[in-house]
This record gives C-alpha cells, structure tokens and sequence, in this order.
C-alpha cells in the first residue's frame, strides 16, 4: 500500500545494542518509550526519516469517566512536557489500552462515549502546541464490543483526522484466531464510516501468553515468544504479518514489542 512502513521495533529502552541495531536495519517505522537521545534520533530523521511515534509509560491506564475532559487536559500537559523536550517524535500517544469492556455490563457504552470525548480533547490538546496524536491505543481484542467503532468511537477519528492506534498479539502463534486478534483492524476497519477512515498503526504486536480469549489456550502471563517458538519460527510468523499488512492500504505500519529491555 501507499502508505504502509512496514514493521519496525518498538523500544522500551535504547541502549548501545539497539542503537547498533536500528542504524543496521533503518526502520522506517519506530515507537520509542523515553524522550532523550534526541541527537542519535535526529541524526536517524537526517538519514532516513523514520516515522517515530512516542508514548509516555508514567501516564495511568484509566481515566475519570465522570470528567473525561478532565483526564485528557492531564493526560495531554504530561505528554506535552515530553514533547517539548523530544522533537524528533511524530506522533505522541496518550493513555495505554484503556479498557471500556470490564466484569460490569452494559456500562460500555457509556465508557466509549467518555473515552471518544478524552481522546477528541487529548488531540486537540496536542495539535493546540502543534503535535499529532494517535487514538486509542486499545489492547490486543479490545474493546470486545467491536460495534462500539460504528456506534460511537469513530467520532475521535473523524473529528480530530488522526490516526487510529491498536496492539495485536495472540499466542501460541501470531495467526491463532487472527480474524479476531491479530488482524481486527480489519473487523475494525469494515465498521467505520468514510470520515473516520484516517489509517491504522499497530504500536504494540507480537505473541503474548497473557492474551485468552475466542478459544485460545490457557494463559502463561509473561511469556513471550521465545516461550512459544524458535527465532526462525518467529520471524516467519512475523513475515506472514507482515505481507497480511500488505494488503490493507490503510495501515500505517506495526512496531514489534519489545526491545532494549522492559
């Protein structure tokens, strides 16, 4: 597609490793976790421009769902102290895999429509300093509810014309009920109207052991893919992908999790 970068890492810390690793690979997608090494970054932006998108791992998970606006004022003067300090990151995102499906029925629908209006305030904030946000950033199957997207949550994209953020994982491979976890973007994609349609990153992909659900097996918390599978087995699941990625012309690109550490 025209728009597609492809995979490239997502970095919980850069150490000389990485570094070494990244000049080697010039990816042209990258999700950072820290908001220094400004000049190696910059240095990378002169050579070959990645799209690095950052996030700030302090900020909670949740928000007040009486005072959405509220949260995201919080949320975006965190983030904007960041940004200040780290212009070589595009696009900032916000809170992490909020979850709107919870152990309470029936309250999702009021979750959606005050987690949309956080995240239309949250871009608006950013863009107000002249920085672009991602949406969402919602957990591997989340939220569970996928006409949420139709009824309610396009509004965030079609208002604000940034891009929509999700996590794919899935275990014991990454094609295990892939219609549902690793390729929902799809799902997703089929339930939004044409305004809305502002492309797709994955910032967070791979196999997680934690993921359980659509008749996965049993959970392992914590486990990665060296728990499920060789490297090479790894790096074919995630050239299969990859080419799925391919096919979708509204995907921005996916960064793999993890390296440097976590």
């Amino acid at each position: 597609s025209k728009m597609y970068l492809g995979l490239g890492p997502h970095i919980q810390h850069l150490d000389d490793a990485v570094k070494a690793w990244v000049l080697r690979a010039r990816p042209a997608i990258i999700k950072v976790l820290e908001p220094d090494n400004v000049d190696f970054w910059q240095d990378c932006k002169r050579q070959w421009a990645p799209l690095i998108i950052g996030r700030r791992p302090d900020l909670a998970e949740s928000i007040d769902w009486a005072s959405p606006e509220r949260s995201a004022d919080e949320a975006s003067q965190l983030v904007l102290e960041w940004a200040e300090i780290a212009p070589h990151v595009d696009i900032w995102e916000g809170r992490n895999e909020v979850i709107i499906n919870d152990a309470i029925p029936g309250t999702e629908r009021e979750k959606a429509r005050a987690y949309t209006r956080h995240e239309i305030r949250f871009a608006e904030n950013l863009r107000d300093y002249g920085k672009r946000a991602s949406l969402f950033q919602f957990s591997a199957g989340n939220p569970y509810t996928l006409e949420l997207w139709r009824d309610i949550l396009w509004e965030a994209p079609a208002q604000t014309h940034c891009p929509i953020n999700l996590h794919a994982y899935s275990q014991p491979t990454m094609q295990s009920a892939a219609d549902w976890l690793t390729l929902r973007h799809r799902k997703v994609w089929d339930l939004l109207p044409q305004q809305a349609w502002t492309g797709i990153i994955i910032s967070e992909c791979g196999i997680d052991g934690g993921i359980w659900t659509h008749g996965l097996p049993e959970p392992r918390l914590r486990v990665g893919w060296q728990g499920y599978c060789s490297e090479a087995e790894y790096l074919a699941q995630l050239r299969w992908f990859d080419s799925e990625l391919q096919k979708d012309d509204y995907i921005v690109g996916a960064t793999i999790f993890n390296a440097g550490g976590i």
